[in-house]
């Protein structure tokens, strides 16, 4: 069986949809999308992904090849300074935060205003990283593992 049998990609704001017509037979959804499938009693939760991270790890971390960011310095710290000034404009203005979570998700207002903000956070640490290189080598999707503090870029 090739992977592409295993997985598919799905938009998360379709995954709810999928699952109840058996286009797909599991899916990893984050909130608001999962709480509204359990909800719609077309989704259950058999593992907890987030419950099993380590406090304060991210699901998202932006790369690119070593090489491009020495290349270009100021590039790679203009991108890093923006998302340092996202995540300040979040918490400084949640209705803002909520109209662009909405625009982008393609979900109503009213569903996103019912929803507890996501915890955003600018920094990588090595613990983080480090939780998602074990995670890769207990799947064997790493060959050779790297260091953690060789990923991120200060």
């Amino acid at each position: 069986m090739s992977i592409a049998e295993i997985f598919v990609e799905a938009q998360f704001n379709t995954m709810g949809d999928q699952l109840k017509g058996g286009t797909i037979d599991a899916a990893a959804l984050p909130d608001p999308f999962l709480s509204r499938a359990v909800a719609a009693g077309t989704a259950q939760i058999l593992v907890p992904l987030a419950a099993g991270m380590p406090p304060n790890t991210t699901g998202i971390v932006y790369g690119v090849r070593r090489s491009w960011a020495q290349a270009n310095p100021a590039a790679a710290k203009a991108f890093r300074d923006s998302i340092v000034e996202a995540v300040a404009l979040a918490a400084k203005n949640p209705e803002r935060t909520r109209e662009a979570i909405a625009k982008y998700t393609h979900l109503p207002p009213k569903v996103v205003a019912e929803q507890p903000l996501p915890p955003l956070r600018a920094e990588l640490t090595d613990d983080q990283m480090q939780f998602w290189i074990d995670t890769m080598r207990s799947q064997d999707l790493l060959k050779r593992p790297p260091s953690a503090d060789t990923l991120i870029l200060h």
